[in-house]
């Protein structure tokens, strides 16, 4: 086999993975990586082509995967395009994998993750990813949990612009995932001013989950997320819908078209009781709490092939 042949076998939309051709690309990964960044950048210039083939997506993951630093800006680049563009191109990817993706290409690049989360031209889910990628980073040890925590009290106090966006609701995560209990003022400012959505988590919740001991069990499942990631595990969700045959699968794939807005008004119901945002969204899509608050609409051109 050689390069070329390995990234053909890359580009049907078929749901049986290409095993053999993705091992001889990570056993060649420095002649295989320029095409890859080639494919991404050309996916990413034309967002809308309708040839796409199914080689972007792998590229996206074997990148992430193999620790391709020149990636992160092209994933930075993606996080930056126009709302519509960027679900177009990598519909659920963004909430599902793009934390993981940047975690695993950083280079030393914490001002542009910071840049992002406070770009407030960016979606506000790209801003969310760009927020999980640095707490991905004080897992992995990559930098310290003081200077998350730091940056954390930041936004709250002064840094994030004093309306709702999903953005509030992340960073209160976060501090809470690092039991900062010094935000707690702030965080009950932004609750009571309507920065941020009771209907995500209340500021009640919030209180309780900063006084619950954070497990090393818990820390170890976040940590396997950013450290174990492989390319066929991660694409499988997607590949599912692809067919063996040219054309579309036979399964119902309408619970992946559904509109934003009735995940987002799912979310937005009183709780009887928490669910944590890591287990399955009780709305039903299977999904983890916190990343079934956007359940994308996805095009037929890409996804369901």
């Amino acid at each position: 086999m050689t390069i070329e042949e390995a990234l053909d076998a890359l580009k049907p939309y078929r749901s049986q993975m290409p095993t053999e051709a993705l091992n001889f690309i990570r056993n060649n990964w420095d002649e295989a990586e320029p095409a890859l960044l080639a494919e991404l950048d050309h996916c990413i210039a034309t967002p809308l082509e309708e040839e796409h083939s199914a080689l972007f997506l792998y590229a996206l993951y074997l990148c992430a995967e193999m620790q391709c630093k020149a990636a992160f800006e092209r994933y930075i680049t993606i996080c930056r395009l126009p709302t519509l563009l960027m679900d177009t191109l990598i519909g659920d990817i963004l909430t599902e994998k793009m934390p993981e993706m940047l975690a695993r290409t950083y280079d030393n690049q914490v001002e542009t993750l910071k840049t992002l989360v406070e770009d407030e031209a960016a979606y506000e889910f790209a801003r969310s990813a760009g927020l999980d990628a640095l707490h991905a980073l004080v897992l992995t040890d990559v930098i310290s949990r003081e200077e998350l925590g730091n940056y954390c009290m930041d936004l709250l106090s002064h840094r994030l612009q004093k309306r709702p966006s999903y953005i509030w609701d992340e960073t209160i995560t976060i501090a809470e995932y690092l039991r900062l209990t010094e935000t707690l003022p702030l965080i009950e400012e932004a609750y009571q001013r309507g920065w941020a959505n009771p209907g995500t988590q209340s500021f009640e919740e919030v209180a309780d989950g900063m006084d619950q001991p954070l497990t090393e069990e818990k820390l170890n499942e976040w940590r396997e997320k950013v450290e174990d990631f492989k390319t066929e595990r991660e694409i499988a969700f997607f590949a599912r819908n692809w067919s063996d045959e040219d054309g579309f699968s036979s399964e119902d794939t309408a619970d992946l078209l559904q509109e934003p807005k009735e995940a987002r008004r799912q979310q937005q119901q009183p709780k009887s009781s928490k669910v944590g945002r890591n287990e399955p969204c009780p709305c039903g899509s299977g999904k983890s709490t916190r990343n079934a608050v956007l359940i994308k609409k996805l095009t037929r051109k890409f996804w369901t092939h």
